[in-house]
């Protein structure tokens, strides 16, 4: 990513152009919600009330379209009662699930058909493996993600629809555009996922300008984002968009400030998560 920032600093030139041009200007992303731990500059949401007040927040605060929530961190029976709250709070706009494949196959079929009636769009990971994912077509209708790569396997089985991962997992950005483009050949969905810093961020930010293919909404964690070493903070979506960053390379710039800043909390607290942060997903996910 360094070495493409630099090339586009040096030419004067954005990474979309050197990818070979832009075919979007707004990059849509996901809202996510979860039951979080309190942090030092919010409140946290522990019941399925509190989650769905955060949704409408954002609806009335930045226009957001799409919402994602985590599940399988809590018993079934209260993340029902979740996502019946935050479907009441957004109205029609879409909903995705993600249970990180911390579910049996039995227990999916059974949580998908107790989910079914409030409009699921997709479901990330619901099971674990590839095979599972298939076995769940009989259940529902959705959409099935996976963060798992395996191009080859996803397109002997027909699922998932889309595979969810970042730009280091791929090899760096000329790996990504590789993938992406197979993904494309393939009939393979493709979208890149939240936990990413600021500059891994713009970087996915130019590839989903620049690949035709990446036209779904990716998962974002922006709004969760207590600091980032980049000028002007953590990205904030705009009803549901964040825009291509403007300016050469990859268009984000080191804050030393920041980054000096960064460099403390990482001394005073430790790696991330030490579960000791404010903003954490809470419970560790265990399949059910």
């Amino acid at each position: 990513m360094a070495m493409w920032d630099a090339r586009g600093k040096t030419e004067n030139v954005p990474l979309w152009h050197m990818l070979g041009g832009k075919c979007r200007d707004e990059i849509p992303l996901t809202e996510y919600f979860s039951f979080r731990n309190p942090g030092p500059n919010h409140p946290g949401e522990s019941t399925p009330v509190e989650i769905a007040r955060f949704c409408g927040e954002m609806i009335e605060k930045h226009d957001s379209k799409i919402f994602e929530g985590k599940l399988a961190t809590v018993d079934l029976s209260t993340e029902i009662k979740m996502v019946r709250e935050v479907r009441a709070a957004i109205g029609n706009r879409e909903l995705r699930l993600d249970a990180n494949g911390a579910w049996t196959l039995p227990t999916a079929r059974r949580a998908i058909r107790a989910l079914e009636p409030h409009d699921v769009s997709w479901y990330e990971e619901p099971v674990e493996s590839y095979e599972e994912m298939a076995a769940l077509r009989s259940v529902t209708s959705a959409g099935i993600s996976s963060h798992q790569v395996n191009l080859r396997r996803a397109a002997e089985l027909g699922a998932p629809d889309a595979i969810v991962t970042n730009v280091n997992e791929l090899g760096g950005i000329a790996g990504a555009v590789e993938f992406i483009k197979s993904c494309e050949l393939l009939d393979v969905g493709f979208r890149f996922h939240s936990g990413e810093s600021g500059v891994a961020s713009a970087v996915y930010l130019h590839l989903s300008a620049t690949l035709e293919h990446v036209r779904d909404a990716s998962q974002t964690l922006f709004r969760w984002y207590a600091d980032d070493v980049i000028e002007g903070g953590p990205f904030s979506p705009v009803s549901g968009c964040v825009r291509i960053p403007e300016g050469s390379g990859i268009g984000a710039t080191l804050d030393p400030r920041a980054f000096e800043r960064c460099h403390q909390r990482y001394r005073d607290e430790g790696p991330f998560p030490s579960g000791q942060l404010g903003g954490g997903y809470g419970d560790s996910f265990q399949k059910t």
